[in-house]
């Protein structure tokens, strides 16, 4: 931690300080530009906090919480208060910042749980998202790949919350000159700080798992140093740098190398083509095969090949013309016209199913 004396201020002082710079973070009111700043600023102020209660040994683990003045209560909360500071910052290496952030908020936890201030499904719920298991963390180490058991957590937690709320908001209402009141108000607001260092434990969990699966650092820092020495060697090229061939230019060379090893300009004229082009045009075009000739052309090829008849078979004779003069003709006709007549005499239609209605 920071350096921290007396002489910077009196813990009383100090402690009101860093709260009002870090409400000032919370309620907006900081400048985005100077935001980062502001935090560090609060950082510091509760680092310096937290060495000079160490150096008093304000607290002690042997001691019982009624043991604790009153009014020395909330100073609990400075290791709470730098942890959340500590998730604000914006650094390179935000894996050992949430570390950080995350051995500070344990830090809290195992310090208010010595004085009976932890509750028992803040601490399981704590202990599941310290092992780094953000699923079990959320559903608070009791079946956290259960989606149900997650949701019915959240909920149980949210019910909590409120619940310290208002008692805190009763609290605070209450008349705060009794000791007896002043100490339910900060063992309240602990229990509910609590709380919120649990989903925050938990919000941590999640992101070190995602981080994870990100690349190192040292890979994205070179990447990006590969990207600057490129756009530095475009830079070098100058403003007269033209990497278009002249078409039809005279004393351009028809073979040898296409590009000049040291700049990189083409040294004659050439057309990328291949696979390239076949590919576009596959996809631009029909789904379906396009004629290659006319119906004509087709007939006049199929008739080259003597694939069409020409002449033969009944059909292709000449019709003959009937002779009004032929008498035999007609007489021939006239006999088959009236045979048929007969034969629809003797045999009337539906007279082939009248077995079938026979009484």
């Amino acid at each position: 931690m920071a350096e921290f004396s007396s002489s910077n201020g009196s813990l009383r002082e100090v402690y009101d300080e860093a709260q009002s710079v870090q409400q000032s973070i919370e309620e907006g009111a900081v400048p985005v530009a100077e935001v980062q700043a502001t935090v560090e600023k609060a950082i510091r102020l509760y680092e310096g906090c937290c060495e000079l209660i160490d150096r008093i040994s304000l607290f002690s683990l042997n001691e019982e919480l009624e043991e604790i003045n009153s009014s020395e209560l909330r100073y609990l909360l400075c290791p709470y208060n730098l942890a959340s500071l500590y998730t604000l910052r914006m650094t390179s290496d935000r894996k050992s910042t949430l570390a950080l952030s995350q051995n500070t908020f344990k830090l809290f936890l195992t310090q208010i749980e010595a004085y009976g201030l932890l509750a028992v499904e803040d601490k399981r719920a704590a202990e599941a998202a310290l092992s780094g298991k953000a699923s079990e963390a959320l559903g608070m180490g009791r079946g956290g790949g259960d989606p149900a058991a997650r949701r019915a957590a959240k909920i149980a937690r949210y019910k909590r919350e409120k619940e310290l709320e208002r008692n805190l908001e009763i609290l605070r209402s209450a008349d705060q000159s009794h000791d007896e009141t002043l100490r339910s108000v900060w063992s309240a607001t602990i229990s509910f700080h609590a709380t919120k260092a649990v989903a925050a434990l938990e919000g941590i969990a999640q992101e070190l798992e995602m981080l994870a699966f990100m690349p190192p650092v040292s890979d994205l820092m070179r990447r990006e140093e590969f990207d600057t020495r490129a756009r530095e060697r475009d830079g070098q090229r100058g403003d007269d740098y033209d990497d278009r061939v002249v078409v039809g230019g005279r004393g351009l060379p028809k073979s040898g190398p296409l590009l000049d090893p040291n700049t990189g300009k083409p040294l004659r004229p050439f057309v990328i083509t291949g696979d390239r082009e076949r590919f576009q045009q596959s996809v631009f075009g029909p789904g379906y095969n396009l004629p290659t000739m006319s119906i004509e052309e087709y007939l006049a090829e199929e008739e080259r090949r003597g694939n069409v008849i020409k002449g033969g078979g009944e059909q292709s004779g000449e019709q003959k013309e009937e002779d009004e003069d032929d008498e035999e003709e007609s007489d021939r006709k006239m006999y088959k016209a009236r045979e048929w007549d007969e034969f629809v005499e003797a045999n009337p239609k539906g007279a082939g199913n009248m077995g079938f209605r026979r009484g």
